[in-house]
């Protein structure tokens, strides 16, 4: 077959107008950086994907991946197969192999579900000739505790879930880290007839069609819906909403931590004042216990001008009494 050359910019393209598998996770609302919301803004053009170009952690990544993979597949006695090799094994009604990014990964797209694509770091077979995925990731010293005792971080495993449910012919699904550096550790293989595909194709489903007719996923409590928030709904229209019963008592509720936060803050704040006091001209106070140090120093900050910006405040004000 004829093998299709893919440059970076391509594959990037192609990959938002589907789902890939580094965003199963965002769908299922198990991602730690993205949520549902943001997954779903920046799918319709509210919201621009970030450029991780210049990105350290990101670019290591890259440049390790191909030695994780490799190593991966000498621990586990499988035989790496070449790209060529790969889409020869692969091919098949059920997944379609658009091309090679930059003629070192296949990118796959499953025919069934078509909103599903996948790149695969590597493939490989093992000695009764079934087609193993080898999914690489380089990961940093203080993440070592997620990788130990055969266990990995819930996205990264449905990561290798989505690529298994992308490329059908793949008998099972292997997921390695390599933990700062020096430490390789690899999940047990993932077959099959264990991953939650179907669940997967639901969800991912469902999320596909909210994208089709603009009806956007609940927002979660993080900082990554915020962010969407404020890309969908970047002006007010100057009309009101009634707003469901149940949130008057969300307004009594923020109403309480807001006089609870408020007092707290006079309590900091008036400690703090004590603490100066105690250090006046000095610049560092040392507790007693030696358990820690103040620090007090002069400081200067030079003139900065603030750059134009637009943006809305949530404000309450209250109503007349009933």
């Amino acid at each position: 077959m004829t093998l299709t050359t893919l440059t970076r910019d391509a594959w990037l393209e192609g990959r938002k107008f589907s789902i890939g598998a580094s965003e199963a996770a965002a769908v299922c609302g198990e991602s730690p950086w993205l949520s549902p919301l943001e997954l779903f803004a920046r799918k319709l053009g509210k919201m621009p994907d970030p450029d991780l170009s210049d990105v350290e952690h990101v670019r290591w990544g890259n440049l390790l991946e191909p030695a994780i993979v490799a190593e991966t597949a000498d621990r586990l006695k499988l035989r790496l197969l070449s790209v060529a090799e790969s889409a020869e094994r692969l091919e098949s009604p059920e997944v379609e192999i658009v091309g090679a990014v930059e003629g070192r990964q296949l990118f796959l797209r499953s025919h069934s579900c078509p909103w599903m694509v996948a790149t695969l770091d590597g493939l490989a077979i093992d000695e009764a000739g079934a087609l193993v995925s080898i999914e690489a990731k380089n990961t940093s010293y203080w993440q070592r505790e997620d990788w130990e005792g055969g266990e990995a971080p819930v996205h990264y495993l449905l990561q290798v879930a989505h690529q298994l449910a992308v490329a059908a012919p793949v008998a099972r699904g292997v997921l390695a880290g390599l933990v700062g550096g020096n430490k390789l550790r690899i999940v047990p293989p993932i077959e099959r007839a264990a991953a939650p595909i179907e669940e997967l194709r639901a969800l991912e489903a469902d999320f596909w069609r909210r994208l089709q007719t603009g009806e956007p996923p609940r927002a979660d409590h993080t900082e990554s819906s915020l962010r969407a928030l404020k890309a969908l709904h970047p002006d007010d229209n100057g009309e009101s909403v009634t707003l469901p019963l149940e949130f008057a008592a969300m307004r009594e509720e923020i109403a309480r931590l807001e006089v609870e936060n408020r007092e707290r803050e006079e309590r900091i704040d008036a400690l703090k004042i004590q603490i100066r006091e105690a250090i006046g001209s000095a610049t560092f106070g040392v507790l007693p216990d030696g358990s820690g140090t103040y620090s007090l120093k002069t400081q200067e900050r030079g003139k900065r001008v603030v750059k134009a910006s637009k943006f809305r405040t949530l404000r309450f004000s209250k109503g007349k009494s009933k």
